[in-house]
């Protein structure tokens, strides 16, 4: 009798720990930092779940981690097995298309972009939370797919007009801070830190709301750091880096850090510690492997190539750009401008100067100052939009509550 008490208490907490993560959302690279323990419940929910339900949806957060993870087959397999729980149910139907979309993001993005529409045309008649929050959840991988493609205005534009209004419906806080933070670091990619640090100060200032297990927090600290000591703010910036390992040093198994030691080694390299900084991003991109993060450890890499050049290893630095080139880096436009210049840069110091006119040559074709300053101008003026209506938002409730009060006043009198 004892034993069949403990088995329905697991199950009970573990149909619990569910539907907080249901209501917390799938967004894409959001995962607890413990993610062993993550997977392991969500498995043992699926296998003893008898709600068929329950059992689809947990299937395909199976999937989302298993994307994250970037093991396709075995996301597919729990896509699969997610579908086949439910016949004509729509509002399943709407999370297995949305699911699709964690799924193809970065391998098929035009697979995604018309699971999006099937998406949106499917939850969007619900007026629900979970909803909500899901459908946030679709958008964002628009945004996410925007920028993969340079186009940091139409994500930033998809973040604050289609996600964030989305999240505050649902009134989840805590999903709520994890937009903010992208869109502190969509400002901080535009150099504009000072717009940045606004919206990572407000995730901070959330922190109270945040589950212990949620990654928000401690990546708004990594991103924090990054910030700061690019606004030239060094003691600000340690402090946040302190704030950052007392959270990964109880979650040892974070995949987070990585971004964390991306972040150090900047810091490091800032104050002039080269040696430091080389040794942090050694260890980051350690951890960048594990998680088969490419594009983390090629900027891991690229930030290891500018220590050597400060240091005038510059066939070190050379070989760590040809890596990078190898590891897809050029995907983006912007990357394969920025990979050009520092080639041309490198080539220039070793003495490879028809090289180094070559590959600043095919730079300038890539580069467009005009663009650049447009595209800041334009970013500043979407996001000023969005504070300007989040004010209106306040002082309408103000006024709201300002006349309920002096209406129960009168019902006094």
């Amino acid at each position: 009798m004892i034993v069949k008490f403990k088995k329905a208490a697991i199950v009970l907490s573990l149909q619990f720990f569910i539907s907080l993560i249901l209501l917390m959302s799938t967004v894409k690279g959001q995962l607890p930092l413990n993610h062993q323990a993550y997977h392991d419940s969500l498995y043992t929910s699926l296998r003893t779940q008898k709600n068929d339900s329950m059992k689809a949806r947990t299937a395909f957060l199976l999937a989302h981690y298993w994307s994250i993870k970037k093991d396709l087959p075995k996301a597919e397999k729990y896509l699969t097995e997610g579908r086949s729980h439910f016949k004509n149910n729509r509002f399943l139907l709407g999370l297995y298309y949305k699911t699709i979309i964690t799924l193809y993001t970065y391998m098929e993005p035009s697979k995604s972009q018309k699971a999006l529409h099937k998406t949106d045309s499917l939850l969007s008649v619900f007026h629900t939370p979970d909803a909500y929050v899901n459908l946030a959840g679709a958008w964002y991988s628009e945004a996410i797919m925007a920028q993969r493609n340079s186009n940091e205005k139409r994500a930033l534009w998809v973040i604050i007009n289609k996600v964030i209004p989305l999240i505050k419906k649902s009134g989840d806080k805590t999903v709520l801070a994890k937009y903010y933070s992208q869109v502190g670091v969509l400002m901080m990619n535009r150099q504009l830190y000072e717009h940045a640090g606004e919206y990572f100060s407000k995730v901070i200032s959330m922190k109270d709301c945040m589950p212990k297990n949620n990654n928000t927090l401690v990546r708004t600290y990594i991103y924090s750091v990054e910030n700061l000591t690019y606004a030239r703010k060094f003691k600000e910036a340690g402090i946040m880096l302190k704030e950052a390992r007392k959270i990964l040093d109880k979650n040892s198994g974070a995949s987070d850090n990585g971004d964390y030691y991306l972040a150090e080694g900047r810091y490091f390299d800032e104050i002039g510690q080269y040696d430091k900084a080389i040794h942090s991003y050694n260890k980051g991109a350690k951890y960048a492997k594990a998680i088969r993060s490419i594009d983390l450890e090629n900027s891991l890499l690229i930030k290891k190539h500018e220590i050597l050049f400060k240091m005038k290893k510059y066939a070190d630095a050379e070989k760590l750009l040809f890596q990078v080139q190898g590891n897809g880096y050029t995907y983006k436009i912007d990357n394969k401008r920025r990979l050009y210049e520092k080639l041309a840069r490198v080539s220039h110091a070793l003495g490879k100067n028809e090289d180094a006119y070559n590959w600043q040559k095919k730079c300038n074709i890539l580069s467009d100052s005009m663009y650049e300053a447009q595209l800041d101008k334009d970013m500043i003026a979407i996001e000023a939009k969005f504070k300007n209506s989040e004010k209106e938002n306040a002082i309408v409730k103000l006024k709201a509550e300002k006349k309920r009060r002096s209406l129960i006043i009168k019902i006094k009198n």
